[in-house]
């Protein structure tokens, strides 16, 4: 007997769909043999640097949907067709309102699946409900970029989603290095957190025996090198190996599909009046033309291999709050598109995988110094081997990247 299972509409043929209990840490999931089939999910991506200025009630922009009338004709659960919310915020103290604010909104339709934060930088994720028991697992890491590579106002957080087959998903929330002329950190803060998610400092850089305690395991969830440590090991013969490799890795490279959010900080090159004046003559091939991150990714030096939808929004840094009137402070910062999304996919993936529906600002939502970006993606896992648990290693009671895994409660 067969059954045909819906993910909006394309969760392809199943076979003799098995409820055999996994247990993924805190996640319990059951395994699932599928045949031929296609895995289209629908991703409502969101980065927002809300200026430590807490929204509650979401409103409906920022959910892409409407409220759905009760029947006592107040306002009830908003409906959507989405079945993944990516909510990536920076400059977010309030990250546990912030997430009450949207466990409300989105009510029984969706269940909160990932949720971390670094200082003030935060992701959280919610799937629709019927969805959820085809997670296999979720980990989640953070790196941090601030002074001295320790502080977290700077750095990214990370989910890894585990679904069906062995396709994996990481989504990432970021708040790069600030000011104008810091194009070289931003850039470094983004090859520190490629490299430093989901990878332990005992894997890559071990502690040195002088006043490390037997057996001591290094946290997995920050990457941070203690004082001195670095240094220590790159004049260390025996791990320069493993430095050359630590360098090169990308932890994009071991998912599918990479979705990174933040506040990039990347600027537009210029003085204040030229690009006003550009601006307000609606020339933003010429603003394109000196985007600092379209700049970088040209040369090679970030986000390579990574996609951007074109920009028909305006720059969405920096206004004064609670208007749409650019900075008229003393300081008079340049308007740039800070807040980006990229995605990528991995190596051997067809860049088909991924389809960007929308990428666009929300220049109603006026509560901070920055507006909101959303990007809407059908992500299509593809084509899902048969498996079962006997012969099917993301079974294993450690996940594909051969460690334990951290996953967190659905709540």
């Amino acid at each position: 007997m067969e059954e045909v299972v819906n993910i909006h509409g394309t969760w392809g043929e199943t076979e003799n769909r098995k409820s055999v209990e996994q247990e993924e840490s805190t996640l319990s999931i059951p395994a699932i043999r599928v045949r031929h089939s296609r895995f289209l999910l629908k991703f409502r991506c969101l980065t927002f640097n809300i200026n430590s200025q807490l929204l509650d009630p979401i409103p409906d922009e920022l959910l892409g949907c409407s409220a759905v009338p009760t029947n006592s004709g107040k306002d009830g659960t908003a409906t959507s067709d989405t079945d993944v919310y990516v909510i990536a915020t920076q400059e977010n103290g309030f990250w546990s309102p912030w997430e009450k604010a949207w466990t409300a909104a989105l009510g029984d339709n969706y269940q909160k699946i990932a949720s971390s934060n670094l200082a003030a930088i935060h992701l959280v994720v919610f799937v629709r409900s019927e969805h959820a028991q085809y997670l296999r697992s979720v980990r989640m890491s953070k790196v941090a970029t601030g002074v001295g590579n320790i502080v977290g106002n700077k750095g990214g957080v990370a989910a890894s989603l585990l679904f069906p087959g062995g396709r994996k998903v990481l989504l990432i929330s970021s708040h790069l290095a600030a000011h104008d002329g810091k194009v070289q950190e931003r850039n470094d803060d983004y090859n520190r957190i490629r490299r430093g998610l989901f990878e332990s400092r005992q894997n890559l850089i071990p502690t040195p025996r002088k006043g490390r305690k037997r057996n001591q395991i290094a946290d997995e969830s920050v990457l941070s090198p203690r004082a001195g440590e670095t240094e220590a090991h790159e004049n260390n013969p025996r791990l320069k190996p493993m430095l050359s490799s630590m360098k090169g890795r990308d932890v994009s490279d071991e998912h599918h599909v990479t979705i990174w959010m933040g506040d990039l900080n990347y600027r537009v090159n210029g003085n204040r009046r030229a690009v006003q004046h550009v601006l307000e003559g609606g020339m933003f091939e010429v603003l394109h033309a000196n985007d600092q991150l379209g700049k970088e990714r040209k040369r090679g030096r970030a986000f390579v291999g990574f996609n951007e939808g074109d920009i028909t929004f305006p720059p969405t840094y920096k206004f004064d709050k609670d208007t749409d009137t650019y900075d008229t402070s003393s300081k008079s910062r340049i308007p740039s598109w800070t807040d980006r999304i990229l995605w990528k996919t991995g190596k051997g993936v067809d860049v088909g995988t991924v389809s960007l529906q929308q990428y666009t600002s929300l220049p109603s939502i006026k509560n901070s110094d920055h507006k909101p970006v959303v990007a809407l993606f059908e992500v299509d896992l593809g084509r899902i081997a048969e498996h079962d648990r006997q012969n099917d290693a993301s079974f294993d009671e450690k996940d594909d990247f051969g460690r334990e895994s951290c996953g967190c409660t659905i709540q």
